[in-house]
Order: C-alpha cells, then sequence, then structure tokens
C-alpha cells in the first residue's frame, strides 16, 4: 500500500484535491481489505477453537489411557482415563518421569520401546505399572510418535488399554492347571 501511495504521488497532477482523493480511495480500500481479512482470520479460529474442543472431548471422554512423553520420559500430557487407570491426579503424573510408575525390572522395555518409536516405528507392547495405591496395573500399549506440521518428530504417544483383569485371569488359570497337573500325577497308575 505504501508503493502504492507513492507512485500516485509520482504520476497524480499537481493538484492536491486530486492527490486527496486518490489517498481517500486507497486508505478506503484498505480498510475494506483489513475488515474482510480480520472476518476470515476470525472465523478461522472460531473453527479452531470448535476443532480443539471436539478433539480434547475425544482424548479426554476416550476409554483409553493416554500418555505423551519425551525422549527421556517425561510426561508431557496425560489424559484423564490414565490418571483414573493409576489412581493419580494429573499434576502428580505430569511432568514427572515414567520410570516414578513403573517397576524396575521392566523398565527396560520401556527404553527400548521409546528408541524405536523415535525412530520411526509403531510399536504394541505390555508394560506393567504401579498404581498410587501399590497395586499393579498393566496394560496394552500402542506406541507411535508425534510430528509437528512440518513433519520433525516432537514426542510419543501412547495409547493405553487396561488388561489387568486379563492378566489376573491368566495367572489363575495358570495355577489351576498346575494344580490339576499335580493331581493327575498323583492318580494310580500314573
Amino acid at each position: 500500500m505504501a508503493s502504492l501511495l507513492l507512485i500516485t504521488e509520482l504520476i497524480t497532477p499537481v493538484d492536491s484535491f486530486v492527490q486527496e482523493i486518490l489517498r481517500a480511495i486507497i486508505l478506503v480500500s484498505v480498510s475494506v481489505i483489513t475488515v474482510f481479512i480480520s472476518e476470515k482470520i476470525e472465523k478461522t479460529q472460531i473453527k479452531l477453537v470448535i476443532s480443539e474442543e471436539k478433539y480434547r472431548n475425544i482424548v479426554e471422554t476416550t476409554h483409553e489411557g493416554i500418555v505423551v512423553g519425551d525422549t527421556q520420559g517425561t510426561i508431557l500430557y496425560v489424559n484423564q482415563r490414565m490418571c483414573e487407570l493409576l489412581g493419580y491426579e494429573r499434576e502428580e503424573l505430569e511432568n514427572h518421569n515414567i520410570f516414578e510408575f513403573t517397576p524396575e525390572d521392566k523398565r527396560d522395555l520401556l527404553v527400548e520401546t521409546r528408541k524405536k518409536v523415535v525412530e520411526g516405528e509403531k510399536i504394541a507392547f505390555y508394560p506393567e505399572f504401579h498404581r498410587k495405591d501399590g497395586s499393579k496395573l498393566w496394560t496394552l500399549a500402542q506406541a507411535s510418535p508425534l510430528y509437528d506440521d512440518q513433519g520433525q518428530y516432537m514426542a510419543n504417544l501412547y495409547m493405553h488399554s487396561d488388561i489387568t483383569e486379563l492378566k489376573k485371569a491368566r495367572k489363575a488359570l495358570e495355577v489351576s492347571y498346575a494344580q490339576l497337573e499335580k493331581k493327575v500325577e498323583e492318580l494310580p497308575g500314573n
């Protein structure tokens, strides 16, 4: 617009009245364009807010626990379901290392998984956690990398499904099977 004003100054007659009219037309045009662009920006911002709210609702109401973590294991984000699964408040989980909630002998699995995800792999695995009340939580986890708009790696995304009851049932079945085998061995003729 400044260039346009300069050009009108150079090519218009010396009559100041004509120059003022041209400047007024340019300023009105700039104002109309500014209003139009502002309305477009406002509509885009409203759409963005609606979209963010929609996805936030999906993330917060899903049955899966969701964790976003950095390459060092620091929890950057955790949804309400993961808080419920572990028995902690969000503030007790976010900005803490996932190792604080993982048995020491199970941490290698998380380290290896993180390395593969940083390299771009999507992985399913079965981590074990300590709940706040001291009980165990087992999950089926899906891990994948998160990228920014330019395709640059940002963080890891983990989706956790609670399989604790399945693990307990499997353990009970294994114990029952072992007891049954023992009884069969004790039968006469064996």
